[in-house]
């Protein structure tokens, strides 16, 4: 790369990022947004655009669902000013660089990072299943697997690759089957829908949406009463939320879901 910072030097041997990753891992540095755990690492720089030392650290551009991420594990921000040059040589518009912490800032990206904008989403909680659940509401079923082709319609159309982590149209269809997708429907026309997965004794929704047209009506309360009618005896629910959508947050606000301090922050630049 020309005109890069001398500390800046891209790898291109698969198992040299592979060593690189583990011995950076090993050191426990100031900055980093590297969450995934050490076999997944194998996996995620397969998939990768570009992998740079920085310094004793690195920088790690891979795909995502839908658009790229920069993984990043440094002491210092120095690296930053070299962005430009990178996504000009890997040939990218766009990237996110998510920093998740319990903080609202663990470290100030906002002075640091030439974001265009930034995205933020909050992880809500709740600890067992509300006394008064409603669940028999036999309005509610489960989708089908003629059903794909709409939820993905709606999911283009109510959300974002960048930080919504999409579920592909295949993915859509194994949830259908596994029974992991509850609905509601006006005759053929799917109102709104429920997309969750269950480990152990917690419950994770991954999805919820209202068409547009059938919002104010109280489906997606009801979709939730259903949802936990079919999750008597879970412990533990999680979901996460936009910030900035208002709606979302009071329905989950009023079906015991709390705030749980941690954030998912996303500057795309």
């Amino acid at each position: 790369m020309s005109n890069q910072t001398k500390d800046l030097i891209q790898i291109k041997v698969h198992k040299e990022m592979i060593d690189m990753y583990l011995k950076t891992i090993e050191t426990e540095k100031q900055y980093s947004n590297c969450y995934f755990k050490r076999a997944e690492a194998n996996q995620i720089i397969e998939n990768s655009l570009a992998f740079y030392t920085y310094k004793n650290g690195f920088l790690l551009f891979a795909e995502g669902r839908g658009y790229i991420k920069l993984y990043f594990c440094t002491d210092d921000f120095g690296w930053v000013s070299d962005l430009s040059r990178i996504k000009e040589d890997i040939d990218i518009s766009e990237f996110a660089i998510e920093v998740v912490s319990k903080e609202e800032k663990p470290y100030n990206l906002n002075d640091v990072v030439p974001y265009t904008h930034i995205k933020q989403y909050m992880r809500y909680r709740r600890v067992g299943n509300p006394a008064d659940d409603k669940s028999d509401n036999e309005c509610v079923t489960y989708c089908l697997e003629n059903d794909t082709a709409r939820i993905k319609e709606m999911l283009d159309a109510y959300f974002t690759p960048i930080g919504d982590e999409l579920p592909t149209e295949q993915e859509i269809k194994e949830f259908i089957i596994k029974g992991n997708v509850i609905c509601i429907k006006e005759k053929d026309n799917l109102c709104g829908y429920i997309i969750f997965e269950d480990k152990g004794k917690t419950s994770y929704i991954r999805n919820i949406c209202v068409d547009e047209q059938y919002r104010g009506l109280g489906i997606g309360k009801e979709l939730l009463d259903k949802y936990n009618g079919l999750h008597k005896g879970f412990k533990v629910f999680t979901l996460w939320c936009n910030s900035n959508n208002e709606n979302a947050l009071k329905l989950y606000s009023l079906a015991g879901y709390c705030f749980d301090n941690l954030l998912n922050t996303i500057y795309i630049c």
